[in-house]
């Protein structure tokens, strides 16, 4: 089984019908079921952002939702935060949230699943 950190657009897409990378999110995800899927901290955040914008309190629907692929949250640790601020450091146009989606995939020694194009150029990123 390998191991794949899945970004936050890819599970945004997933869960949004009218998004455009929804088609390959479904399909890329399906794919991975035997894999390992995790999801960063920080994305896990992202993804709550959109949870509680859409009114009340809607994290339970969310983690019931992530639970269903399935997907493991992997927390922020020091190591992390070390590598997406170097990575960040030496990118201008690296976001903080790309930088630690990368940091995290390569603490785990896993690919990064995006629907991202500019993190494409990364070693280690599998596109959509």
């Amino acid at each position: 089984m390998a191991r794949l950190v899945v970004d936050a657009n890819v599970v945004i897409a997933l869960f949004d019908e009218r998004d455009v990378l929804h088609p390959k999110a479904k399909d890329a995800l399906r794919r991975a079921r035997s894999d390992d899927l995790e999801l960063p901290a920080s994305a896990y955040a992202e993804l709550l952002v959109g949870a509680f914008r859409a009114g009340g309190d809607r994290s339970s629907e969310m983690d019931e939702a992530l639970a269903a692929i399935p997907i493991t949250i992997v927390p922020l640790t020091a190591e992390i935060a070390r590598t997406a601020a170097r990575l960040r450091a030496s990118s201008a146009s690296l976001r903080l949230a790309d930088a630690l989606a990368l940091a995290t995939a390569t603490a785990r020694g896993a690919s990064l699943l995006t629907g991202d194009q500019r993190l494409a150029r990364h070693r280690g990123v599998r596109l959509l």
